[in-house]
C-alpha cells in the first residue's frame, strides 16, 4: 500500500511539474486574457475619480465591445459629459464631444475622463498585442501563490515601456499590474477585485493608483454585462460613430 501512495504522490508531482513547465509567458497571459474576453458585449460601468481621499467624479457610461480591434465608449453620466464617446480601434482612438459637437483624435495614452485610467487602459483588452512577455517567477501576493510577468513594450508608439503583471496560479485570475514610463519611472499601479459578480468570479473591479501624485486614484466597476451583442458596423467607424 506504502508502495502504491509513493507511485501516486511521485505521479502527480510529475504531472503538477509538467503543467508548470508548459506553462510559459506567452500561454499564462494568453489564458488571462481568453478569460477576461468580452467581445460583442455591451457593458455597463461606473467610473469613480478620487482626490485626496474625496470622491471628486462620478462617470456611468456603456461600453460596445465587438473585439479585441474596436471598442466604443459613450458617457451616460453626469449631465455635463452625457453624450461624449471614445471610439477605439485598432491603434486609434477618437474622441467625440457632444456639448460642442466636434471630434478629436486622441492619444491612446490621453487620460480616459481625466481619471488616472488612459484610453488605452481602458479600451483596450488584450496586452499580447503591443507587448512581449516574459515569466519572472511565482510570488507570495496577499497569501497566494502568483505568476509574475513582465511585459516589455513591442515599439514605442504605445504609453507604457513596460509592466509586470501577477497573475494568482491557482485560477489564473489577474491580481496587479504595476506600469513604468520609457524613462524608468513607475507611472502607476492597477489593482483587481471582485465585488459585484457580473464576471461569475473573475475580476469586475479595477483600482488604478497614480505613483506620481499622492491620494489620486480611480474606481472602476463593471455593474452590468450583455454578451452575444451584434453591432452595426457602422457604431465603429470613425465618420459616423459620433451621430449613432
Amino acid at each position: 500500500m506504502n508502495r502504491i501512495i509513493a507511485t501516486l504522490s511521485c505521479s502527480l508531482l510529475f504531472v503538477a511539474s509538467a503543467f508548470a513547465q508548459d506553462m510559459s509567458a506567452e500561454k499564462i497571459l494568453q489564458k488571462v486574457e481568453d478569460m477576461l474576453d468580452i467581445s460583442h458585449s455591451r457593458v455597463e460601468t461606473e467610473m469613480r475619480v478620487y482626490r485626496e481621499q474625496e470622491l471628486r467624479t462620478t462617470y456611468r457610461m456603456d461600453l460596445k465591445y465587438q473585439d479585441t480591434v474596436s471598442q466604443l465608449a459613450e458617457t451616460l453620466y453626469p449631465p455635463r459629459n452625457k453624450g461624449d464617446k471614445t471610439l477605439h480601434v485598432g491603434d486609434n482612438t477618437w474622441l467625440y464631444l457632444a456639448k460642442i459637437n466636434k471630434t478629436l483624435r486622441v492619444s491612446e495614452g490621453n487620460s480616459f475622463s481625466n481619471s488616472d485610467f488612459s484610453n488605452m487602459d481602458l479600451m483596450k483588452t488584450n496586452l499580447s498585442e503591443d507587448y512581449t512577455p516574459a515569466l519572472l517567477g511565482v510570488e507570495d501576493y496577499q497569501g497566494e501563490q502568483a505568476y509574475k510577468l513582465e511585459l516589455k513594450a513591442k515599439t514605442e508608439d504605445v504609453p507604457y515601456a513596460r509592466i509586470l503583471y501577477w497573475i494568482r496560479k491557482r485560477d489564473l485570475y489577474p491580481v496587479k499590474r504595476d506600469y513604468y514610463t520609457f524613462s524608468g519611472d513607475l507611472l502607476k499601479s492597477m489593482v483587481f477585485h471582485t465585488k459585484t459578480g457580473v464576471r461569475n468570479g473573475a475580476p469586475d473591479t479595477l483600482v488604478m493608483t497614480s505613483m506620481l501624485e499622492k491620494d489620486k486614484y480611480t474606481e472602476v466597476r463593471y455593474v452590468k454585462i450583455e454578451r452575444g451583442q451584434a453591432f452595426p458596423p457602422e457604431t465603429f467607424n470613425k465618420d459616423s460613430f459620433a451621430k449613432r
